[in-house]
C-alpha cells in the first residue's frame, strides 16, 4: 500500500480490472468525433452518465470524473445525441441516506436499490424525450 501510494498517479486506476495501452487523456480526445459518428447512425440514443462510489469518497477523484463525464455529455449533445447526467440524484440520496443505501459494499456497483433509481431515472428520461415505442 505504501509503494502504490507514492508511486501511483492515480489512485484508482490501480484497483481496476484495466491497464492502460494510450495515454491518459486519448479517450476524452476521442469522444466528440465518436459521438458525432453515433449519431450519423440515426437511431434514438441517449448517453446516460453513471459514477462509481469512489466519486463520494475521494473528493479530488470525484471532481476529475465529473469533469470526463462533462465532456463526454457535451461531446454528445453537440452531436444532437440526447443525454442524461445522474449525478445530482444519486448525490442527493448518497448525502441522505449514505454510500451504502446506492452501492454494494466494497464494490464499484450499485446495489439493487442503485439499479433501480437508475432505470427508473433512465426509462423516465426516455419517456419524456418520446425515445420509447
Amino acid at each position: 500500500d505504501m509503494v502504490r501510494s507514492r508511486l501511483m498517479h492515480d489512485q484508482h486506476e490501480w484497483f481496476g480490472d484495466h491497464a492502460r495501452t494510450l495515454p491518459a487523456g486519448t479517450g476524452e480526445r476521442l469522444v466528440c468525433p465518436l459521438m458525432k459518428r453515433l449519431a450519423a447512425l440515426g437511431l434514438p440514443t441517449l448517453v446516460v452518465a453513471q459514477y462509481d462510489p469512489i466519486v463520494w469518497s475521494d473528493k479530488a477523484y470525484g471532481a476529475k470524473e465529473r469533469l470526463v463525464s462533462q465532456r463526454v455529455l457535451s461531446c454528445a449533445a453537440a452531436a444532437k445525441l440526447a443525454t442524461l447526467d445522474l449525478f445530482v440524484p444519486i448525490d442527493q440520496t448518497v448525502r441522505a441516506r449514505g454510500l451504502g443505501s446506492l452501492y454494494g459494499h466494497r464494490s464499484e456497483h450499485h446495489n439493487p436499490a442503485g439499479n433501480r433509481l437508475a432505470a427508473e431515472l433512465i426509462a423516465a428520461e426516455l419517456e419524456r424525450r418520446k425515445m420509447l415505442p
